[in-house]
C-alpha cells in the first residue's frame, strides 16, 4: 500500500509523470509479452528450438512486411494530428487507409505466389500465405489505436487496451502450449486471436471518434505515395538492421540455430522495447514543441539527456541480467548464446540512441535525406551482416549486427548535424 500510496501522491504532484509512467509502462509490457513467455517456451517439452526458430522466422517476415504496408502513414499520424484541425485529420485518417488495405490484398497474393519457395527455402506452413500479412495488417491497425490513444492522452483506454491484449496474447498461448499440448501452434493462435480481437476494438475507436468518416481525398494519397519512398526505405533499413540476420542464418544454418540466436535477440529486445516505449511518449511531445513558431531547444536537450541516461541505466541492467535469467529459467541447449548476447545488447543501445535522432527528419519530413540515409544503411549493413554470418555463423551475426549499427548511428550523426547543433549550443 505504501508504494501505490506514494505513486498516487507523485502521479498528482506531476501530472507528465504519471502521462509518462502509464504510456511507458504499459508499451513496455505490451510489446514484451513474448520475453515472458520465453520462460515457458524454450522448454523441448512445450517448444522446441526449430519450433522457436519458425516462430521467430513468422515474427520476422512481419517486421519485413510491415514497412510496405504501413508505407510512412504512421509517422504522417504522429505529425500530421498537430498541423491539421480535426476534420481535416479526419479526412487524412480516412484516406490514408485505403493504402494499407490495398497493400494487404496484393501481399497476400503475393504470398501465395511465393508459397512454395517459401515452404522449400524456410519450412513455412501455407497457413503463413495468409497469416503473414493478415498479423501485419492487424499490427499496423493495433500501432494506429496506440498512437492515437497517445496523442488524445487518454490513459485509461490505452491502458485497458495495452493489458487486454497482454491476458488475450499471454494467457491463451499458455493455456494451448502447455494444457493442450499445440506446440508453436498454440503459440501463433495466441498472437491471432489477441491482434484479431484488438482490431476489432481498434476499428471501433476509430469510428467512435469520426476518424472513418471523412472524404476521399486525392491529395493525401498524393502526398503519401510521395512521403512512402523515403519512408519505406527507412523502414527497410531498420529490417535490414534488426531482422536480416535471422534470414542469413536459416539459410547458412538452420532453424535450430535461428531458435537459439533468436532467444538471445528476444532477451536483448527488451532494451528496444524499453527505447520504443519510451519513444512512444517522446516523439509526440518532441514534434509538438517543434511545431511552436521558436522551439525551445533547451528542452530538447534535457530530454535527450534524460532519456540517454534513462536508456544506459537500462541497458546496463538487462544486460546483466540475462546470464542470470537464461541459468534460472531458460533450457541449456540455448546457454551457447551467452558467448555473444553482450554484443547484441551494446547494438540495441546503439541503435536506441540512433533512433532518437531520427524525429527530426520525420518531423520536418526530410525526404532526401531520409531516403539517402536509408539507402546507405542498406547498403552498408546487409553485405556486413551477410559476410559475418557467412563465416561467423550465430557469433558472427551478433558482431556483424554491432558493427552496422555502430555505422548507422555515425551515418544518422552526420545526417542530423544541423538539429544536433541546436540541442547542444
Amino acid at each position: 500500500m505504501g508504494v501505490i500510496t506514494f505513486f498516487k501522491h507523485t502521479a498528482q504532484k506531476n501530472p507528465v509523470l504519471k502521462s509518462v509512467g502509464v504510456f511507458t509502462s504499459i508499451n513496455f509490457l505490451t510489446k514484451g509479452v513474448s520475453f515472458l513467455l520465453l520462460f515457458i517456451y524454450t522448454k523441448p517439452q512445450f517448444i522446441l528450438p526449430e519450433e522457436n526458430g519458425l516462430l521467430n522466422l513468422f515474427s520476422s517476415s512481419i517486421l519485413f512486411l510491415m514497412p510496405f504496408l504501413s508505407m510512412g502513414i504512421l509517422q504522417s499520424t504522429s505529425t500530421d494530428y498537430y498541423k491539421l484541425d480535426k476534420n481535416e485529420f479526419k479526412n487524412f485518417f480516412t484516406t490514408s487507409l485505403l493504402l494499407p488495405i490495398l497493400v494487404l490484398v496484393i501481399s497476400v497474393a503475393g504470398f501465395f505466389i511465393c508459397s512454395n519457395w517459401l515452404q522449400t527455402a524456410y519450412g513455412f506452413p501455407f497457413s503463413f500465405m495468409l497469416l503473414i500479412p493478415l498479423i501485419t495488417f492487424l499490427t499496423y491497425i493495433n500501432e494506429q489505436l496506440i498512437l492515437l490513444m497517445r496523442v488524445n492522452n487518454e490513459l485509461r483506454k490505452f491502458a485497458g487496451a495495452g493489458i487486454a491484449k497482454i491476458i488475450l496474447e499471454f494467457g491463451l498461448s499458455v493455456v494451448l502450449v502447455v494444457f493442450f499440448a499445440m506446440r508453436w501452434q498454440g503459440r501463433l493462435t495466441g498472437i491471432v486471436v489477441s491482434y484479431g480481437l484488438l482490431g476489432m476494438y481498434a476499428f471501433y475507436y476509430f469510428y467512435t471518434k469520426g476518424y472513418l468518416a471523412g472524404r476521399i481525398k486525392k491529395e493525401y494519397i498524393k502526398s503519401e505515395l510521395i512521403y512512402a519512398l523515403p519512408i519505406l526505405a527507412m523502414q527497410v533499413s531498420i529490417f535490414a538492421l534488426n531482422t536480416s540476420d535471422k534470414f542469413f542464418l536459416a539459410h547458412f544454418t538452420n532453424n535450430e540455430t535461428v531458435g537459439y540466436y533468436g532467444v538471445a535477440c528476444t532477451f536483448v529486445s527488451v532494451i528496444t522495447i524499453f527505447c520504443s516505449a519510451y519513444l512512444s511518449y517522446l516523439f509526440p511531445a518532441i514534434y509538438q514543441m517543434l511545431s511552436t513558431p521558436v522551439p525551445d531547444y533547451k528542452i530538447l536537450r534535457k530530454n535527450f539527456t534524460n532519456y540517454v541516461k534513462i536508456m544506459t541505466a537500462a541497458a546496463i541492467a538487462i544486460t546483466a541480467a540475462i546470464p542470470f535469467l537464461y541459468k534460472l529459467f531458460i533450457n541449456s541447449r540455448y546457454h551457447h548464446a551467452l558467448e555473444y548476447y553482450y554484443l547484441l545488447a551494446l547494438g540495441a543501445f546503439i541503435w536506441a540512441i540512433t533512433f532518437y535522432f531520427y524525429s527530426f527528419l520525420l518531423f520536418y519530413k526530410q525526404k532526401r535525406k531520409l531516403l539517402l540515409l536509408a539507402m546507405l544503411t542498406i547498403a552498408t549493413s546487409i553485405p556486413c551482416i551477410y559476410v559475418f554470418v557467412k563465416y561467423g555463423g550465430d557469433k558472427g551475426a551478433a558482431l556483424g549486427v554491432l558493427v552496422s549499427y555502430a555505422i548507422s548511428f555515425l551515418l544518422t550523426c552526420i545526417f542530423t548535424k544541423e538539429y544536433i547543433k541546436k540541442i547542444f549550443s
